[in-house]
């Protein structure tokens, strides 16, 4: 399933889980199923009908928004609106209606949170990014257990029938688990934002899912792939002279007959190869490439002449995991 796709499904389970809880709470307010109030707030069975499907729909329509709409300011502005006139709208119904859309209020609170730590990372990173990022998981962590805690009182009031409503308790603190098994995914995937995913397939080069290799070199793709790739992430001159190579005569220019074995055997000096101003000349460009996609540096050897056998070290940062698709696919490796 294509990127978009995926996101457009997990909108419509979002969107569709959050629309859940006007409408079941309407529907034990009216079904009454514990029989511990008399009477019924709606008069007949058509207006409970219809409030049950305008509740629903207008929580659908409002979610999709905020999950669809694209500008951040937009967003901003529409998240605030509808927090607090939903939250003043479910305060007055349980004042007004029945008691029981208090429930109502704190599964407002848990679901608007969700949706502002779902678009968090659809919108253009702040300054202070991962110690944002590392904030909301943090409060993802202390509400997911304040949420555990009271969960479990209240099962534990239903089960000594303390609580006289124990059947749409139940059903309550059932839609009450299922936002916290979204907010356990939400904390995970918090936790993977906070690093930045690099993918490499001998073709493509994808960081934080765009792929930089339409704006590259042949010559500066090919090294990057092989530095990333390379075992202990090292390439010493003669193999960086190699790749060159095979992109200039991919290419259909000139080839370098120098001798890079002769070279190393003989230990002659860098300012006698023909080649290695070349080689210097593309491992800096690609340095600066990692450098400026804040992925990592390539440290030079201690001299030039100690590029012809320790070679270039490539050496990724900490935040940065990589996935390569070449030999194993699919495989995920994290970079320590």
């Amino acid at each position: 399933m294509k990127l978009e796709a995926r996101r457009e499904v997990q909108r419509a389970v979002l969107a569709f889980c959050f629309c859940i809880p006007l409408p079941l709470i309407a529907v034990m307010v009216h079904w009454n199923p514990s029989h511990s109030e008399p009477g019924n707030p709606f008069a007949t069975f058509s207006v409970f009908l219809l409030f049950a499907f305008c509740n629903a729909a207008g929580l659908l329509l409002v979610t999709w928004i905020l999950l669809k709409v694209r500008d951040r300011g937009l967003f901003e502005t529409l998240f605030a609106l509808a927090f607090f006139l939903l939250l003043a709208y479910g305060i007055g119904l349980a004042l007004r209606v029945h008691r029981d859309f208090f429930t109502y209020v704190f599964q407002h609170i848990l679901s608007f949170w969700l949706i502002f730590c779902r678009r968090l990372e659809g919108f253009s990173r702040p300054t202070r990014a991962k110690t944002t990022l590392r904030y909301m998981r943090t409060v993802n962590i202390v509400v997911f257990a304040l949420t555990s805690i009271w969960l479990i009182l209240m099962g534990y009031a239903v089960c000594i029938r303390a609580e006289p409503r124990w059947i749409e308790s139940m059903l309550y603190n059932a839609y009450n688990l299922v936002l916290v098994f979204l907010l356990i995914i939400m904390t995970s995937h918090l936790g993977t934002a906070l690093y930045k995913r690099v993918s490499i397939d001998g073709k493509s080069f994808v960081v934080e899912g765009h792929d930089f290799s339409t704006y590259m070199s042949d010559a500066d793709k090919r090294l990057a792939v092989q530095f990333l790739s390379a075992q202990g992430r090292s390439i010493p001159c003669s193999e960086v002279s190699a790749a060159l190579e095979a992109v200039r005569s991919g290419s259909g220019g000139r080839t370098n007959t120098w001798d890079c074995a002769t070279c190393q055997k003989e230990n002659y000096p860098v300012y006698k190869c023909p080649k290695y101003r070349a080689a210097y000349n593309r491992v800096l460009s690609v340095k600066k490439l990692f450098e400026a996609l804040e992925i990592g540096d390539i440290l030079s050897p201690g001299g030039q002449a100690a590029a012809k056998k320790s070679g270039w070290k490539l050496r990724l940062f900490d935040d940065v995991r990589l996935r390569m698709e070449s030999a194993t696919k699919g495989a995920e490796s994290s970079v320590p």
